[in-house]
């Protein structure tokens, strides 16, 4: 995770392709190789290659971002938010599946659970069938997944 709080460029990482989605803060104003995209708490995270030219504008003030950054050409990643149901129910066949909890849940699987408080995560192990996560007042989450390159399906 990272706090951004004023505009400016982003660092290059030449062989790695970036997601970027939004923890807290109204979003970014993202202006990759020409191309203006907008990030916010409530829109779909944004993929692009982290070695091209990226810089951002603040929306409205700092935002905190959660960056997941894969090496090009052995995996893919995603971020997904799963927000406002008590309930949801998540299958890990990636590679590597991590629960992000942006506010308090609990997470139920392969017999066990564990609280999570807000920006705690589980990684989820491959194969483990299905996994609840709930809250009574309503989930709010990043399900990461990383997947071999071979296995993606965006």
């Amino acid at each position: 995770m990272a706090t951004v709080s004023e505009p400016g460029p982003f660092s290059a990482f030449p062989g790695i392709d970036r997601v970027l989605g939004i923890v807290e803060g109204e979003g970014l104003r993202l202006f990759i190789e020409g191309e203006i995209r907008t990030v916010t708490s409530k829109s779909p995270a944004v993929a692009f290659p982290g070695d091209v030219t990226v810089a951002s504008d603040l929306l409205g003030g700092p935002v905190a971002d959660f960056n997941l950054m894969t090496r090009r050409g052995q995996y893919v990643g995603r971020i997904d938010r799963v927000r406002g149901d008590e309930r949801a129910g998540f299958h890990t066949q990636s590679h590597v599946t991590l629960l992000v909890a942006l506010s308090q849940c609990e997470v139920l699987g392969a017999g066990s659970s564990v609280s999570l408080g807000r920006l705690n995560a589980v990684v989820l192990d491959v194969g483990e069938g299905e996994v609840i996560a709930t809250s009574p007042s309503g989930l709010d989450l990043f399900v990461v997944a990383v997947f071999d390159k071979g296995q993606a399906t965006h």
